[in-house]
């Protein structure tokens, strides 16, 4: 039981905590140069869908972790990248799979009773 309370407070140390980078004069942001592609194609389904119109920014904002947490990580620096390291095919069935999560996400959202 100690070591779950303990873990939580070892992360935000780490998170937190100011350390030099390991590439002397490099400096990488994870949340700016790294991130799951995953996560730019579901804001364009939800955009091609209309939900950013029709849902209040709370449910968007579910609907999006809900969505994302159903599809697998696929993290990449630049954008370019998945034209050249992925298939027609493969782009084809990670739309598939976006689209699939983001209607079990919208059928999830939809039996929870209004705030």
């Amino acid at each position: 039981m100690t070591g779950l309370l303990f873990l939580p407070l070892v992360m935000t140390m780490l998170l937190t905590t100011h350390r030099p980078s390991s590439c002397q004069g490099m400096h990488m942001i994870l949340d700016t140069d790294i991130h799951n592609f995953y996560e730019h194609l579901v804001l364009k389904e939800i955009e091609k869908q209309g939900l950013d119109r029709t849902l209040p920014a709370h449910q968007l904002a579910d609907l999006c972790c809900l969505a994302l947490n159903q599809l697998p990580s696929h993290y990449i620096r630049h954008e370019v990248d998945m034209l050249y390291f992925t298939t027609e095919a493969e782009r084809t069935e990670m739309e598939q799979k976006v689209i699939a999560s983001l209607r079990r996400a919208y059928d999830q959202i939809q039996a929870v009773p209004a705030r």
